[in-house]
C-alpha cells in the first residue's frame, strides 16, 4: 500500500480469521517487522493479526524525510488497509512513539496500545535524554549474507539473545545491491528524532496503554518508565521484567509472550 507517496509493506498472518479482534505489532529502530516472528505464533489463536515495516525499514520504501507524524500515519493506513479496527497496537522501542500518536489521532481504529521498553518523549521526564551516540556513522557493505549475519549486532548492545533469533532478524534484514549486501533500514533515519518538540507525547492521550520495560534496559531507567506511567492519564501501572533488556522480544520470547498474554487478558 501507499502512504503519503511511498509504498508501505506489511504483512497479515491469518487473514481468514475475520471474526478475531485485531492486533498489530509495530518494530523498533532500525528494525523489521520479522522481529515479533517468535512472537506471533502464540496470539494467532486469539487475535487477527499483522505486523509493519515502517518507512525506510524492512521492505518498505525510504522517504524523503522523516517525522513522528508520517510514521504515525502509516500505522493509521495499515490498520484502516487491513481492516483491523478496533485493534491492540503492540509497540516496541521507536515504534512506541507513532503508535501513542495514532491513538491521539484515531482513538476509534485503537481499542488498547502496550508499549514495550520505549523511552517516551514526555514533558515529566525525570532526567535528561540520551545522546546521538548510538547514530549509524557509515553505509556498509558486506560480500555475502553470511558476512554480513556474523557482524550483525543489536543497538543499545545489552541481554543475550539466542544465536538462531539473531540469525533470523539479522537474515530477514538484509537486501543486495550492485556493490553488495546491506541493510535494509535508512541510515537517514535519526534515531533521536522524537526527542524533540516534534516528538513530545501530547497529555490527554485516552486509549488505554500498558508499559512493559526491561529491569535491565539500557534504554529506559526505571524512573522513566514510572514517568510514564503517571504521565499517560490510561496507563496502568508499568510492569518491570527481571533480568530483561531492552530487546525484549529478542532476549526472552517466551517470557514477553507469557506478560503480554496476561496483559491482553484483562478488559479493557
Amino acid at each position: 500500500m501507499t502512504v503519503d507517496g511511498s509504498r508501505i509493506h506489511y504483512q497479515q498472518y491469518n487473514a481468514g480469521d475475520a471474526d478475531k479482534p485485531g492486533l498489530l505489532f509495530v518494530h523498533g529502530m532500525w528494525a523489521h517487522l520479522h522481529w515479533w516472528d517468535h512472537i506471533v505464533p502464540f496470539f494467532l489463536d486469539r487475535f487477527r493479526i499483522v505486523a509493519i515495516d515502517l518507512g525506510g525499514m524492512g521492505d518498505s520504501e525510504t522517504r524523503p524525510e522523516y517525522s513522528a507524524q508520517g510514521f504515525r500515519d502509516e500505522i493509521i493506513a495499515v490498520l484502516e488497509d487491513a481492516g483491523l479496527a478496533p485493534a491492540t497496537v503492540v509497540a516496541h522501542s521507536f515504534g512506541a512513539t507513532p503508535a501513542v500518536f495514532a491513538c491521539g489521532r484515531r482513538p476509534d481504529l485503537i481499542a488498547r496500545a502496550v508499549i514495550v521498553d520505549s523511552r517516551l518523549n514526555i514533558p515529566t521526564a525525570p532526567g535528561p535524554l540520551p545522546d546521538k551516540s548510538d547514530r549509524m556513522p557509515y553505509k556498509r557493505l558486506y560480500a555475502d549474507p553470511a558476512e554480513a549475519i556474523s557482524r550483525y549486532r543489536l543497538i543499545p548492545p545489552g541481554g543475550t539473545v539466542p544465536t538462531d533469533v539473531l540469525r533470523h532478524v539479522a537474515s530477514h534484514g538484509l537486501r543486495k545491491e550492485d556493490a553488495g549486501w546491506v541493510w535494509k533500514f535508512d541510515l537517514a533515519i535519526d534515531p533521536q528524532l522524537f526527542h524533540s518538540p516534534a516528538g513530545l507525547i501530547p497529555a490527554g492521550i485516552v486509549t488505554p496503554i500498558d508499559y512493559i520495560f526491561g529491569e535491565e534496559s539500557k534504554s529506559v531507567p526505571r524512573a522513566h518508565a514510572m514517568a510514564i506511567g503517571d504521565y499517560l492519564p490510561n496507563c496502568g501501572v508499568p510492569i518491570g521484567l527481571p533480568g530483561a533488556g531492552h530487546h525484549i522480544l529478542l532476549e526472552d520470547p517466551e517470557l514477553l509472550v507469557s506478560v503480554l498474554r496476561a496483559v491482553l487478558s484483562r478488559p479493557v
